[in-house]
């Protein structure tokens, strides 16, 4: 047993890198967050008395999410210094473990008082089978991460940009990348990882995952009586189709639905704390939703969602000005840096989707067009009777449980109606803006504890029919700790069957054909020009060239006659205007034909659909 458990720590990464590494930094930052995290709830609730009942676990989670913003905001700053480096990163872990210490010892400690929750017990400590649930997660997590990236738009946008972060020390762009100015928080959180192997990246990736069930346990303990609720709405929430295909790999989404859901727990304690004595969870909720929007457009639309609740449950208009100010201020501190950016740089502070007002920059009118073209073609039409069809084709069905829950008399209560105003608003802007499954995402843990809502409180309305049954907490505990277990073993055994994530690397012809055009750069350049290989551009340390979208569109090198294939004439003239001496082709994508290309072209390498090509001495323009 011992010599398997060394085995399974030595496995090595697609790079290199053996597990045991990965998950000695994996569990680094995830202690690096809490210390964070500590401090910052120190400060924001000193000399503080009212922390409004909250259980351990919510209070963990809400330290979780402030240490993983801190991070994140630290990251930024060195970034912006030109210190994203190992040296500059220990340094800032040095200065995190002093100003730790410093508030230990300067701000005595104040325990949160361990009363008034809206429903069921407070919960002071936190019970072993709680703490074996987490694990669990965190197992989970570990197993699902890692793998070889390349599922999509990892290792189209987010990782090539956080590698470009780690190349220059810095916050610098990639303008060959779809969406160069986009916020990037979540791409600095994967810099730090790359600084090690691109696992740490998606196990940072993934992380979020865990926090987001130490929260749906806090709301379900709090709101629900017992954290059961929340593993059952974490299961429901992993389960989901659309975060089961992009879980393990290092994209932004689960950090979105994290914060997301951070934001609208942090405004459901405001509302039931009586926010017109105390703004911090105000405060609290704005800087949630503004790194939600420091992370992805989509967080905007989160940030609006949870200040209409705001506005709502305000009260006053008076109140209301004032307590849309303390939010608004607090998100718009932490993220209009990103949007801000954009602007300096692009003249349009949510590049490229405001081209059309803010004027164009790397994208074209037919660029933006073909984009909202295709963000159309998604879900079903919109029209109400399309509804439920549109929550069925993502298979989130289980949402509409939670959209009834006005229904109930307990659903009134002020908590529970500010978080069903947030799930709907998510949901219909989704359902009529686009309905790109993942665009849901930031809805799915909320929505998920909604929907178990009515199940819970019907199981209280039958039992209150019936003789009481001793241990009905127990047993609700190890229901859920059991699923939690079944779940994690399918995981594990699937991850078992799976190849090893060197023969993954060595199935791929990207990864093949691009390394064999590293090693040409000295010949052919660093530059590549790429046809259908969109995905790949992770995988070359030069840079690659070549979208849907962008100065080097794809639609420039097609001809459409009898049929449509990319002509020669046309990839000679983007490789010329671009100083670009190689083409690497995806055949099936983009047929072409082969005579037309040797004419001017050298075969350098194929590898399943892929080909690619170097300019003949020839026809190399004087560049």
């Amino acid at each position: 047993m011992p010599e398997q458990v060394i085995a399974i720590f030595s496995v090595q990464s697609g790079y290199g890198v053996p597990a045991w590494s990965v998950m000695i930094a994996a569990m680094g930052a995830v202690v690096l967050f809490q210390l964070m995290g500590w401090t910052v709830w120190r400060a924001i609730w000193q000399d503080a008395g009212r922390g409004r009942g909250l259980p351990l676990l919510l209070v963990l989670f809400f330290q979780q999410v402030l240490g993983m913003g801190s991070a994140m905001l630290l990251l930024l700053g060195l970034a912006l210094v030109g210190a994203f480096h190992v040296p500059g990163l220990l340094v800032a872990g040095v200065l995190v473990v002093l100003a730790v210490w410093w508030v230990q010892r300067w701000r005595p400690h104040q325990a949160l008082v361990q009363d008034a929750a809206p429903g069921g017990t407070a919960g002071a400590v936190i019970a072993l089978w709680e703490w074996g649930v987490l694990l669990l997660g965190a197992i989970f997590i570990s197993m699902v991460a890692w793998r070889f990236p390349g599922h999509w738009d990892d290792t189209a946008y987010h990782l090539p940009l956080a590698r470009t972060i780690v190349e220059h020390h810095g916050l610098v762009a990639n303008e060959w990348l779809r969406f160069p100015y986009f916020p990037a928080y979540a791409q600095l959180l994967f810099a730090a990882g790359l600084l090690l192997d691109p696992s740490l990246a998606q196990w940072l990736a993934s992380w979020p995952v865990v926090v987001t069930l130490l929260g749906l346990m806090g709301a379900g303990r709090w709101f629900l009586g017992h954290a059961a609720w929340g593993v059952l709405a974490w299961l429901v929430y992993v389960y989901t189709p659309l975060v089961k295909t992009i879980l393990g790999f290092a994209y932004l989404d689960m950090l979105l639905a994290l914060y997301a859901t951070a934001a609208g727990l942090a405004a459901a304690v405001w509302v039931h704390a009586d926010g017109r004595k105390d703004h911090r969870w105000l405060l609290l909720a704005g800087l949630c939703a503004g790194i939600a929007s420091g992370i992805k457009l989509q967080g905007l639309v989160v940030a609006a969602a949870v200040g209409m609740g705001v506005l709502v449950f305000s009260g006053a208009p008076r109140q209301a000005v004032r307590n849309l100010v303390w939010y608004g201020f607090t998100c718009l501190a932490v993220c209009v840096f990103w949007y801000g950016r954009s602007y300096w740089v692009t003249g349009d502070p949510i590049h490229p989707a405001g081209g059309s007002v803010f004027g164009y920059y790397l994208w074209t009118p037919q660029d933006l067009q073909a984009q909202v073209a295709e963000q159309a073609v998604h879900g079903v039409p919109k029209r109400w009777a399309n509804f439920l069809d549109g929550l069925l084709k993502v298979e989130a069905i289980f949402l509409c449980a939670a959209l009834v829950i006005p229904v109930f008399a307990w659903g009134r209560r002020r908590p529970w109606l500010l978080i069903w105003l947030v799930v709907v608003l998510l949901v219909l802007f989704w359902f009529w803006v686009s309905q790109v499954s993942r665009y849901l995402m930031p809805v799915l843990p909320l929505g998920a504890l909604l929907a178990l809502a009515p199940v819970r409180y019907l199981l209280v309305w039958g039992a209150a029919k019936r003789p009481p049954v001793r241990g009905a907490g127990a047993l609700l505990a190890v229901a859920a700790s059991a699923l939690m277990l079944v779940h994690v073993g399918i995981t594990g055994s699937k991850q078992w069957q799976q190849p090893t994530v060197q023969a993954q690397r060595a199935g791929r012809s990207d990864v093949i054909l691009l390394e064999r055009a590293q090693a040409l750069q000295a010949q052919h350049g660093h530059r590549v020009l790429n046809f259908g290989f969109e995905n790949a551009f992770f995988f070359y340390s030069g840079q690659l060239v070549g979208d849907w979208f962008g100065p080097a569109s794809f639609s420039q090198a097609i001809v459409c006659d009898d049929s449509c294939r990319i002509r020669s004439t046309q990839v000679l003239n983007l490789m010329n205007r671009f100083g670009i001496r190689m083409v690497l082709i995806h055949a099936e994508r983009f047929p072409f034909d082969k005579g037309e290309f040797s004419e001017h072209l050298d075969l350098i390498a194929t590898h399943g659909s892929g080909y690619l090509y170097a300019l003949k001495e020839s026809a190399r323009p004087p560049f």
